[in-house]
């Protein structure tokens, strides 16, 4: 396996490299995508995927399309992507169209146009990066504090969206089994 290292505040960060172009070597990370109906109903996947309810077979439209599916993925899960880039220095994501049994087709996603889709423009991607990473290194540095000589720490970061606040649990294992008051 590969990797890339960062310093990000005050940890270091590092990040598997899934694939590296052979001609550029510009490094970028492998998604899958099922279809929606294999995503919606997970427990009747294996009957679905062999049917046509499963398929992509159409560019646009409400159903059975790459714009519904696309849709869906820029909702669901390109922030995380967007900040998994980040990180690891990638210029994007290869996506695989799926539904279990059959691929429906590949697209290749730029770095920036992740972060257009998921934060408005490249200097709304620098800054939530530039916060969340502050936030990240602040929420690591106190939970070392208090805890100096563990070796494992567990954080949970809870948001309270009716307050606007969040509460951050830290946890060494070693200590105790009970999860310590929130930071």
């Amino acid at each position: 396996l590969a990797y890339h290292y960062s310093r990000v505040g005050s940890f270091l960060v590092r990040a598997q490299v899934d694939c590296r172009h052979p001609k550029s070597g510009e490094v970028f990370d492998i998604k899958t995508r099922a279809s929606s109906p294999v995503r919606f109903r997970l427990k009747q996947y294996m009957e679905i995927a062999n049917t046509e309810k499963s398929h992509i077979d159409r560019i646009t439209g409400l159903s059975k399309s790459y714009e519904l599916e696309f849709y869906h993925f820029v909702r669901s899960t390109f922030i995380k992507y967007a900040l998994q880039l980040r990180l690891g220095r990638m210029t994007g994501i290869f996506i695989a169209y799926h539904n279990t049994q059959t691929m429906f087709g590949f697209e290749f996603v730029p770095r920036e146009e992740i972060e257009r889709y998921t934060f408005g423009s490249q200097a709304w991607a620098d800054t939530a990066f530039a916060h969340a990473m502050k936030l990240y290194d602040i929420i690591m540095n106190t939970a070392v504090d208090r805890f100096p000589d563990a070796n494992d720490l567990n954080v949970l970061i809870e948001p309270n969206p009716d307050q606007n606040t969040i509460t951050i649990y830290i946890h060494s294992p070693a200590s105790s089994p009970a999860p310590s008051s929130p930071a």
